[in-house]
């Protein structure tokens, strides 16, 4: 009964939300912004492609967001539900292109299946069923369980063709696994580059981040027809290790202009609250929704009191914490910078990971805000250090300028939006090794002035100025904003002390002689149990056998409390025993 009364509360709550959310289609913050010059400053990513076939971030995120609308993720009781399921689908007339199978903490298993098409995946979604339980929202989403029944009735043919089953291993990082393999490498060289692939996000991962995206698009446009989630930060950036959180924007799509021909045209509600009040009512009712109606969403919080107003929340099935935004525009066109210094050289991203993590077994970066350099600010260092051995170009060589906005509060001045079309590959004059990149990296700041140096990644320069931070690297886009104004005098000094020692490790070290040779010598590998799931063996021995049962059941997940501040509040996750 208890349970009843909290559903009927939530969906009045969610019926007063949904008349607020009716008539707000036309919700596009960025038209308060008054445009002096570009038109097109419309959250787009701007860069037409740097030159002749290199990857773009608007490329990869529309490759990515496509692939993720042509598929499902199903929850299975185990893997030996695999086959069946995708006999199931195939029959429905499904062309199963790719499977993963993976498995999350607590033993709860799921199938991502992409579709040769959305189309297909559409109908697929179609043929389900929502659950007769009246204690359940239904919500039609991508995500779907597999329902068992009795052999009996279960009338599938068999389909030739069917995709291999990618049999994924655990989300959860195996620090073991990882330095054995670093171990094993025969070079610092080598080391770095295993390091990096090992940390890097892998395909499952990927994907299930922008299933994550795709799933929030498809709910919330049933409220708001225009709106789009773009990714930015480190996960879209290249430079985000496994596990990372998922930075999200939220926007109207600018480009979907009023038609001017139409003699009909929808009623909007207005309102009489200022533009912040007005995002905060707006981000509200998309937690209230996430909280209540999109299945898998759970430890949703309002954080609107932050110069960003952000909606924390994880999703259950895509083992993932993410971070809604709606006015932290600047930093999608950062992350496609990054992105694309990260395509310019091979060399950068293994670089720019082995110094993270250098700099977290050092507590030289923190997961707290404090007077710790963050992952940001190394990053900008390395990409100036990689400036000065002529490996990237200055950013005033890549780019055009726009001055677009002049909107006091942000002090916006300048927004890069085209990239030189004519800008070759080939600048790179420098084919130094990862290994000495990395010792040089290290001389190169263990001895730099920066009390009297500000960095400046637009020219690739140094700027000579008396300042009161002991850290100064001038933002790219409001190049007046210090980055790196919140370190303090002492951690520089204690930076450079780390960098250092690091020198004298990396030049003493001897190769394969001992266990912490290399990078080894310099970094700090906690010790991990492994929690791998050894599926392999079980999908080998049980795919051949249709239509099989498992006795196992998947039980309700609690939401966990995660901030004291917060009330404990109980959020199932929607399981079910007879899964198959």
């Amino acid at each position: 009964m208890a349970l009843y009364r909290v559903n009927m509360n939530a969906t009045s709550m969610i019926y007063n939300s949904y008349k607020f959310c009716v008539n707000v289609t036309k919700l596009d913050l960025q038209k308060r912004q008054k445009t002096i010059k570009n038109e097109q400053f419309s959250l787009k990513y701007m860069s037409s492609g740097m030159t002749r076939g290199r990857l773009t971030l608007q490329n990869y995120i529309t490759k990515r967001k496509s692939e993720a609308s042509r598929s499902i993720i199903v929850q299975v009781a185990s893997v030996r539900s695999c086959k069946d399921l995708l006999l199931y689908c195939a029959n429905l007339g499904g062309l199963i292109e790719k499977v993963f199978f993976y498995t999350l903490p607590k033993q709860h298993q799921f199938v991502l299946i992409e579709f040769k098409n959305s189309q297909i995946a559409e109908n697929v979604c179609s043929n389900a069923a929502f659950m007769d339980d009246c204690t359940y929202i239904p919500s039609r989403t991508n995500v779907l369980w597999f329902r068992k029944i009795q052999k009996d009735k279960m009338n599938l043919k068999y389909v030739f063709g069917l995709p291999k089953i990618n049999v994924c291993n655990s989300l959860i990082l195996q620090q073991d696994i990882i330095k054995t393999a670093i171990t094993k490498s025969s070079s610092i060289s080598e080391q770095m580059i295993t390091l990096y692939n090992k940390y890097k996000l892998d395909e499952l991962e990927i994907r299930l981040k922008f299933q994550t995206i795709v799933q929030l698009e498809k709910c919330f446009k049933g409220f708001f027809p225009n709106i789009i989630i773009h990714p930015f930060g480190s996960f879209v950036n290249g430079y985000g290790k496994r596990q990372s959180d998922l930075d999200l924007i939220l926007f109207t799509d600018g480009c979907k202009k009023e038609n001017t021909f139409s003699r009909l045209i929808y009623h909007g509600k207005s309102t009489n609250i200022d533009e912040k009040q007005h995002t905060h009512a707006f981000m509200g009712v998309l937690a209230d929704a996430m909280k209540y109606i999109i299945p898998g969403i759970f430890n949703v919080r309002k954080i609107f009191n932050a110069k960003v107003p952000i909606i924390k929340f994880q999703n259950f099935f895509t083992h993932t914490e993410c971070d809604l935004s709606m006015s932290n525009t600047i930093a999608t066109y950062m992350s496609e910078l990054l992105f694309l210094y990260g395509e310019e050289d091979d060399r950068v991203r293994p670089l720019i990971f082995t110094i993270r993590k250098w700099a977290e077994d050092n507590k030289v970066t923190s997961t707290h805000p404090g007077k710790t350099i963050t992952n940001f600010s190394l990053t900008l260092l390395v990409i100036f250090y990689l400036q000065q051995v002529e490996i990237l170009p200055t950013i005033n060589s890549i780019t055009n300028f726009s001055e677009i906005s002049n909107y006091s509060e942000n002090n916006v001045k300048k927004i890069y939006t085209h990239y030189t079309p004519n800008y070759i590959k080939s600048y790179t004059k420098n084919n130094t090794y990862l290994s000495a990149l990395l010792i040089d990296f290290f001389k190169f700041y263990s001895t730099f002035d920066f009390n009297i140096q500000k960095i400046c990644l637009r020219t690739g320069t140094t700027i000579k100025s008396l300042h009161n931070s002991a850290l100064y690297i001038c933002n790219p886009f409001e190049t007046e904003l210090n980055v790196s104004k919140n370190v303090s005098f002492n951690e520089v000094q204690r930076i450079q002390t780390l960098m250092s020692v690091a020198i004298t490790n990396l030049q003493n070290t001897k190769t394969s002689q001992t266990r912490k040779w290399g990078i080894l010598s310099i970094l700090n590998f906690p010790e991990s149990p492994n929690l791998s799931m050894n599926v392999l063996k079980i999908f080998d021995k049980d795919t051949n056998t249709e239509n099989t049962q498992d006795d196992r059941t998947i039980t309700n997940i609690q939401e966990n409390d995660v901030s004291n501040t917060l009330d404990i509040e109980t959020n199932h996750i929607i399981t079910n025993k007879n899964l198959m």
